[in-house]
């Protein structure tokens, strides 16, 4: 009897032990789950990058400037030119970890349209449908850009960068004439432009060109630390 009394006293001495020892846990182990969610030494804080696009933040060709706000967070500047016209915004990139992953997007841009464009266009004067050569304006335009990329990154940080989305617009497309009267080769006299209108096909063709649809990207951003 005593000495099962001894094995379980020696039992319980080290069931003891066994769960003070899992709870412990060592100050560097701490330490290091403390910081996990910093910034790792060497991981790149800035990054500069070339991108284009279809309705993409930095349009047909374009640059962008990021800031890593916080250990997975990415805040960028953007700039390019594309059909509607120049282009800046801001983008959020979130879960942009040092290594491949799928990263979440959100971004907001302005497309600048243009303020003066001569070219050709189709109108409609009391039902007859011609072409003229005219001046004519796009306004602006703003646009919420949700989307995902996915990137992958080189040993040196840098990101190379797919991304997939949809452009939505927060603004109406504007456009109109800049004269108040044109020559028009239908009546072959001088017209006032509020008896014109864009044709339908011509409407089509600003719709084709404004900043907002499917968005896809491909960039390449340079970390540096």
């Amino acid at each position: 009897m005593k000495i099962l009394h001894l094995f379980f006293i020696v039992f319980g001495l080290n069931l003891i032990n066994y769960a003070a020892k899992a709870q412990y846990e060592p100050v560097y182990q701490k330490e290091k789950k403390e910081n996990s969610t910093s910034i790792e030494i060497g991981e790149p804080k800035f990054y500069f990058g070339l991108g284009t696009g279809l309705h993409n933040k930095m349009g047909l060709l374009g640059i962008s400037a990021g800031y890593k706000v916080a250990p997975n967070i990415i805040a960028e500047l953007n700039l390019g030119i594309g059909i509607y016209g120049s282009k800046v915004g801001i983008t959020t990139i979130f879960n942009a970890i040092n290594k491949n992953a799928w990263c979440p997007t959100l971004g907001f841009s302005r497309a600048s349209g243009a303020p003066s464009i001569e070219t050709e266009v189709e109108v409609e004067y009391k039902g007859q449908t011609t072409k003229i050569t005219t001046d004519y304006y796009l306004d602006p335009m703003f646009t919420l850009i949700p989307g995902v990329q996915r990137q992958f990154v080189s040993k040196r940080g840098n990101r190379f960068v797919l991304e997939f989305g949809f452009s939505l617009a927060l603004s109406k497309q504007n456009y109109g004439f800049n004269k108040s009267e044109i020559w028009l080769p239908l009546t072959n006299n001088m017209v006032s432009t509020s008896e014109l209108s864009f044709s339908t096909d011509q409407k089509t063709v600003f719709k084709a060109i404004d900043p907002a649809g499917l968005m896809l990207g491909l960039s390449y951003n340079f970390g540096f630390k």
